[in-house]
């Protein structure tokens, strides 16, 4: 009897052994999925930066800027809506949207003039919700956590980009950006309609400096961190650099922005689909 209970005594000893050993490996997992997800996939300098952030000069505030496409987002959100505009046929005139769908032509006004704005707005929020699964499945959870942690120690945030302001508000949502600090590509609406007539500045190169400067951003604030991934962020991300952090998004698929990032000393981020929103929700327990 003694021995059967012995032998009993030993079974359970080792069946809770290999139980504790499973809930270790479960929470390490989880752990490392956190890892994964968080700012641990951006570069330590990153977390350095945020660490010894200091408070603004009289008068002014903290400023960071981020490019949208490829940047905040894995892909191209204007050209992935175009796509999704025409495979609908929600253009006014189709067939020059048509020939035109590589040079995306559909940026400089000619595809969408014509509509009323409110269609247009309806349009860009339906896309967006069921768009991939939901377009805000495709930011980058990252930078998703850095923004989180820029507006929590008192930075403003703003978003340049050379697509569809309208576009690029909708993510703006997502982050908790307000759509005043969203600067894209806009088009001049007369009686509630879009036009083809750009507002300028056109925030692309050094007209993304100029997009911050006619909204006053400049005047009142230190740009102290940029990030982008394009030829086009690159005056932004020098003008970051004199006061701050400028950080280059993928920069190893771009020659000129991998050569600046190296010439200037600027950090560089790799991230991808699975730091996505969508790919953590994918995954999560």
């Amino acid at each position: 009897m003694s021995g059967r209970l012995s032998s009993l005594r030993r079974r359970l000893g080792t069946a809770l052994r290999l139980a504790l050993l499973l809930v270790v490996a479960c929470a390490s997992l989880r752990a490392s999925a956190g890892k994964v997800a968080g700012l641990e996939r951006l570069p330590p300098t990153v977390r350095a930066f945020l660490a010894n952030l200091k408070p603004p000069p009289p008068g002014k505030k903290l400023v960071a800027v981020f490019d949208h496409d490829d940047t905040l987002v894995h892909g191209d959100l204007g050209g992935s809506f175009m796509r999704w505009m025409l495979r609908k046929g929600h253009f006014p005139d189709e067939a020059p949207m048509r020939k035109a769908h590589a040079a995306h032509r559909w940026l400089n006004g000619s595809g969408i003039a014509g509509l009323k704005l409110s269609r247009f707005q309806a349009l860009v929020s339906r896309y967006y919700a069921v768009g991939f699964g939901g377009f805000h499945t495709r930011i980058y959870t990252p930078q998703q956590i850095l923004i989180e942690e820029l507006h929590r120690r008192g930075v403003e945030v703003h978003i340049v980009s050379a697509s569809n302001v309208w576009l690029v508000r909708e993510t703006a949502k997502h982050l908790g950006i307000p759509e005043g600090r969203v600067h894209g590509m806009e088009f001049v609406v007369k009686d509630g309609v879009i036009t083809d007539e750009l507002v300028a500045p056109i925030p692309w190169a050094k007209e993304k400096v100029r997009a911050l400067e006619s909204a006053q951003v400049l005047k009142d604030g230190v740009v102290v961190f940029a990030s982008g991934d394009s030829k086009g962020d690159l005056n932004l991300l020098e003008l970051a650099a004199a006061s701050g952090m400028a950080m280059t998004v993928n920069d190893h698929r771009k020659a000129d922005v991998a050569n600046a990032a190296v010439q200037h000393g600027y950090t560089r981020a790799k991230l991808g689909h699975l730091d996505t929103i969508g790919a953590a929700q994918s995954v999560a327990p």
